[in-house]
């Protein structure tokens, strides 16, 4: 499952803290990526873990 969102660094921290997608999760079946401005504004990592 790729999503695709405007803060997926945060969605991805939400996700992991209320046990959603726990199955998908585990089996790494789950993909988080930002827009393009997102990923160049703000904080490095973002850059590296979620620029598709």
């Amino acid at each position: 499952i790729g999503i695709l969102y405007d803060i997926g660094c945060n969605i991805k921290k939400g996700i992991e803290k209320h046990n959603q997608f726990v199955e998908e999760h585990s089996q790494d079946l789950l993909i988080f990526g930002t827009s393009l401005f997102h990923s160049y504004v703000h904080e490095w990592y973002c850059q590296l873990e979620y620029n598709p």
